[in-house]
């Protein structure tokens, strides 16, 4: 089952296979090193209790251990390509009153690959040489694929990659103490930022094969040949997680020899949960998001919020504009040039566009793909100015009017920027009354809230839409937005959130982290509420 709306991926496709990191995924699949998931009859084989209800658990943590026989929802279970083979190990660990259970495997994303670390083996010399230069494009910075911690965020103020690795470009695990002497950083620190620095250069010269293989094993180092010899070589996992993530990784292809069915036979080990499921399992995931945004994306249409700046040019037809480029774009509203630069009021330091470019990236990672593409314009606006009186409320020592101020500032700023009276009115109304109604309800608990807050959702939605067109379906799909605009603020004091501070990025201070889900496994960007919510023990 499908969304009845589209999505940024359908909207924007040219701007996905335009794009230099999709042509190298494409290199990559044409070579064999990544498979494409929805071109794979991929089937989950398991000793169970014979539940039609069964799904992919995405909480569990699944790293950890050689074989994958515990890699989804900690069951004995194995994931195969073939049918046959799923069927016949399921039955063979069936005991007692179990039920052999064979269920299939998908995803969502239309762009999602296993690797076959294996394959790049195989390769002849100018077909690796391909491979290097298509996974090379594919790599990310290495603090944002693993960020500092906050109390580490000034570590490289005065220090350089360079600082942490041997002529040879890495970083030795011999050398850690070391290194850690010579910089005066913690040895933790030391190996943190040195393990990402050697991941990326094992990428980029092709140990594509022992770091899925480490990663899997959840094996801190991994052993590389030099001229004086072998050397134990630390490696951020956590780097790797996020460079799977990043290109649409979801899983490794490996043989196993397998002691139940006394064969080899082809495992594929699924480590982005969150990506992964049983068909049935999706279907009721769209049939639900179906019912929250289909109408509004209707209602919205193509979601353009002008056409006389550049700014909403942007947010209209770039639904992949990345965090940077829009807070960088929006400096340039006239009479806003300083306002992004200023302190946010918080006690972390952030300014107020360090603190606005990380609930956009929030956003990005955790919504754009879900919410209608119609959706987006408004909601990356929302984002873009929930905060901008912030800095006005604290210079006036008046915090406790920052709402007003939020307000104002917005208002002006999107006028600025020749937003319309109706869609101006709306986003002022989602970062004031709006966010003051979830905050109530959300953050405080306050049950209270939600007669107001289905009163507000009906009053918006009758004036930007007309009293003739509001409905129970209507309403909620503003009332998820809103949580939405909520959920990316607060999860900004999370360390679920990364910072990006003078170039260097960092995983932000914990302030709300009780309020929030924990993340497992693969990365911690993930946000999901707790249920209850209990907040009694944070600050911001």
């Amino acid at each position: 089952m499908n969304e009845i709306y589209p999505k940024r991926r359908e909207v924007n496709a040219e701007q996905i296979v335009d794009n230099e990191r999709f042509r190298s995924s494409q290199f990559l699949t044409n070579l064999g090193v990544f498979k494409r998931l929805e071109d794979l009859e991929l089937y989950h084989g398991r000793a169970g209790d014979g539940s039609n209800t069964w799904f992919v658990q995405s909480d569990y943590n699944n790293t950890g251990n050689s074989t994958g026989n515990h890699n989804i929802n900690k069951r004995s279970a194995l994931n195969t390509s073939s049918y046959s083979v799923a069927k016949e190990f399921s039955e063979a660990r069936r005991h007692g009153n179990q039920v052999a259970e064979t269920h299939r495997i998908v995803s969502q994303d239309p762009d999602a690959v296993i690797i076959d670390a294996r394959a790049y083996s195989k390769l002849d010399e100018i077909e690796q040489e391909v491979a290097r230069i298509s996974i090379d494009a594919l790599r990310i910075p290495f603090l944002e694929g693993a960020p500092l911690d906050f109390k580490n965020r000034n570590a490289l103020n005065d220090l350089k990659p360079v600082d942490f690795v041997n002529d040879d470009g890495f970083l030795l695990e011999d050398n850690v103490e070391k290194i850690a002497n010579k910089t005066g950083l913690d040895e933790s620190v030391v190996r943190h930022v040195g393990s990402a620095i050697n991941t990326v250069a094992l990428l980029r010269v092709g140990y594509i094969n022992p770091l899925c293989n480490a990663f899997i094993d959840n094996e801190p180092s991994i052993v590389a040949k030099f001229s004086d010899g072998s050397h134990a070589i630390p490696i951020s996992h956590e780097y790797l997680a996020n460079w799977f993530r990043k290109n649409h990784v979801v899983g490794c292809k490996i043989s196993v020899d397998s002691a139940t069915l006394n064969k080899t036979i082809d495992n594929y080990l699924l480590f982005d949960l969150d990506n992964v499921n049983t068909p049935d399992s999706f279907e009721q995931k769209v049939k639900e998001r179906n019912r929250r945004f289909g109408e509004i994306s209707s209602l919205l249409g193509d979601g353009e919020l002008s056409k006389g700046s550049e700014l909403t040019a942007l947010l209209s037809h770039n639904l992949y504009a990345n965090p940077r480029e829009i807070v960088n774009l929006a400096r340039k509203t006239p009479g806003f040039e300083k306002t992004f630069d200023e302190d946010a009021g918080n006690w972390e330091g952030y300014k107020l566009g360090e603190h606005t470019e990380t609930v956009l990236d929030l956003f990005d990672k955790n919504y754009a793909d879900i919410l209608p593409a119609s959706c987006l314009p408004i909601m990356r606006m929302a984002l873009l100015v929930h905060d901008i009186g912030k800095s006005e409320a604290t210079k006036n020592y008046d915090k406790s009017n920052q709402k007003r101020y939020n307000e104002k500032y917005a208002e002006k700023f999107l006028k600025s920027n020749h937003v319309d009276d109706a869609t101006t009115k709306l986003i002022v109304s989602m970062i004031g009354d709006g966010m003051n109604l979830m905050d109530r309800l959300i953050i405080k608990g306050d049950k209270s809230a939600l007669g107001d807050l289905f009163n507000f959702c009906k009053e918006r939605m009758a004036e930007y839409f007309g009293e003739d067109k509001v409905n129970l379906d209507i309403m909620l799909g503003f009332r998820t937005m809103l949580e939405v605009l909520q959920t990316c603020d607060s999860a900004a004091y999370t360390t679920m959130a990364v910072t990006r501070m003078g170039g260097v990025k960092y995983r932000n201070y914990g302030s709300f982290d009780k309020s929030f889900m924990p993340f497992h496994g693969f990365t911690g960007d993930r946000v999901r509420w707790l249920q209850p919510r209990d907040q009694k023990n944070d600050k911001k």
